[in-house]
């Protein structure tokens, strides 16, 4: 299986596709890379894509709990010069991987020459980061881990998604991904995310971005979003109805010609 160690920690990633442009796929928090399964197919061979999991996620092997989001986006630069050494790439992120990618684009502008948001909020800004982290640590105990995974998980798909009854296998997966995490690493990732730096500050900067929002989004606000949007000089938004959190799962095939009219426009 293909990994690559960096700082201790195997970072797993999967490649399809032989094109020249190189396109990263960063997932949402909780899932792994095979959320972008569906979208890759339907976006062709034509790109060289890289779809990896984070830190606690996945099949990635962590060796460091080490609570540091500055930390780990400089490690997902190192995996980006490793996989595609002098590449400027194309960023997909969804969430929490649309959040890595906001700040890997400040930090490290050569690397990222276009940014794909879907469902990406800023600092302090879904529900889950709206709980300080002393009760969360309280309360996980209390509620139960499967239970808080199970009730976020769901909350994360729009609810168009979860009445149609043809997703619940999908839905049912995607929950049993969820709870493999453990409840040390769901602790540390969300610690991370809520000490992370704020990048909208440097967000201006930002080249070509697209951003792709589900109305039925119950984690990131549509003025929130609208917010980001207006911070990024050069962007183009797509609101898409009846989809929440994760478009790229829920509607990949409206999701594919957005970022394929995207990706040719910014050449």
């Amino acid at each position: 299986m293909p990994f690559v160690d960096i700082h201790g920690s195997s970072f797993y990633y999967e490649e399809s596709g032989k094109g020249e442009q190189v396109i990263f796929c960063a997932h949402a928090f909780l899932f792994n890379s095979t959320m972008y399964d569906n979208l890759i197919k339907l976006l062709g061979t034509d790109y060289r894509f890289i779809a990896y999991d984070h830190h606690f996620h996945g099949r990635t092997i962590s060796h460091s709990t080490k609570t540091n989001f500055e930390t780990w986006v400089e490690e997902i630069a190192l995996l980006v010069k490793t996989l595609a050494p002098g590449k400027s790439v194309t960023f997909i992120g969804s969430s929490l991987g649309g959040i890595v990618g906001v700040a890997l684009a400040v930090k490290f502008p050569d690397l990222v020459s276009r940014l794909i948001l879907l469902g990406t909020p800023l600092k302090n800004e879904t529900f889950i980061e709206s709980i300080p982290i002393r009760l969360f640590k309280f309360f996980l105990p209390i509620i139960g881990f499967k239970p808080f995974i199970k009730g976020l998980t769901l909350q994360y798909f729009g609810k168009s998604f979860r009445n149609d009854p043809i997703n619940e296998a999908e839905i049912s997966y995607w929950m049993r991904t969820a709870m493999e995490n453990s409840t040390r690493d769901i602790p540390l990732m969300i610690s991370a995310m809520l000490k992370r730096n704020d990048y909208s500050k440097g967000i201006d900067k930002i080249g070509q971005v697209c951003i792709i929002y589900g109305d039925e989004d119950s984690a990131v606000s549509r003025d929130r979003i609208k917010s980001l949007s207006a911070q990024i000089n050069r962007n183009v938004l797509h609101v898409l109805e009846g989809v929440g959190h994760l478009p790229a799962i829920e509607q990949p095939h409206l999701v594919a010609p957005l970022i394929q009219s995207f990706l040719k426009a910014s050449n």
